[in-house]
Parts: C-alpha cells; structure tokens; sequence
C-alpha cells in the first residue's frame, strides 16, 4: 500500500500543558481497541498512551507530538537519550483514523534529524512481530534487525537505526523543530 501524504504534521515537544490532549489521543486509541478486532499490539499501544502524562510529568522521556493541519494531535513519539552516542525510541503511534498518511514516517524522521543533530549515532526500536506496519517502517530507514541488542520481551524485535547512514525524507523535517536534548 502507498503511502498517502495528507499535509505535512507540525511537530513540537509536549509540555505538561498538553495532558488533556494525550488524554484525548489515549481515549481514542482505547476506544478503536474495543470496539474492533485489535492486534495485541494495538492493545499495548493504546495502554501505553495513558501512562505518557505521567512520564512527561516525571521528566522521564522526551515526548513530542505531531499535529495534523487542524491541530489534532495524530502521533506521539517518546524518546530517550541514554548514552552521548545511543538513543531509543520508547514509543511512536499513530491515532488509528490516522493510519496510511504518513505521519509515522514523518515523526521517525524527526526522530532521526534531531538525534542527529545532537551526536547520537544509533537509535534501538523495538516493535510487535505482528505489526508490519512498523516493521516496513523501519525497513524503509535501512534499519537493521538486532535480536540480542539488550532485554526484547517475548513477541518483539530489536532494530537498530544507524544514523548515519538513515534514509531520510527529503523535507519532511528539520532538527530545528525540537530537539533531544
């Protein structure tokens, strides 16, 4: 399936002034999940998006949202930077009305500009096995599958991004949008 680019997604750095909003994003994501037949990994997914106030809040992780031409937040991405030269991505989802245009693209793409911009050289990613929406994802940056790149539970696999030699989107973003600090 193409992927379809609606508008490009303005993407910022949450604060804790936007809990209402992740809120709103989480209770969306549970919604779909009850409603339909999810994956499991929709199931984690929509759980983990209720935990994210809580983590901005504790400073934990660097959590940055991509917001669509109306300004409805339609993709969150958690971060963290572990060593100078190593970062991980804790969490990228996509609002499920969202899915096919794009937008986990463009924020993986932030992901990888801003990490860049500040020295980091690998970024770790782990996804569901089941979700091969992620897994071409991470196939479209030239990721590398790494099944003993630290603690995996069981049903996910590791994938390394070399930010160096990372398949970008020409224009998609700029390391000065926020950075990983």
């Amino acid at each position: 399936m193409a992927t379809t680019l609606t508008e490009p997604l303005t993407v910022r750095r949450l604060t804790r002034d936007d809990g209402s909003a992740l809120w709103s994003f989480h209770r969306s994501q549970w919604r779909h999940v009850r409603r339909d037949d999810p994956q499991p990994w929709q199931a984690e997914l929509a759980h983990v998006t209720g935990v994210l106030p809580k983590l901005l809040r504790a400073g934990w992780c660097k959590v940055d949202g991509g917001l669509d031409d109306r300004g409805r937040l339609v993709a969150v991405l958690a971060g963290r930077v572990w060593r100078p030269d190593l970062a991980s991505a804790e969490l990228l989802t996509v609002r499920h009305d969202s899915y096919g245009r794009g937008y986990g693209r463009q924020m993986l793409d932030h992901l990888m500009t801003s990490a860049r911009a500040i020295g980091v050289r690998q970024i770790v990613a782990t996804v569901h096995e089941d979700n091969a929406a992620a897994r071409r994802l991470l196939k479209g940056v030239n990721a590398t599958p790494r099944p003993n790149v630290g603690p995996v539970a069981p049903g996910y696999c590791a994938y390394v991004i070399d930010c160096a030699t990372a398949a970008v989107a020409v224009g998609q973003v700029t390391a000065d949008t926020c950075r990983y600090e």
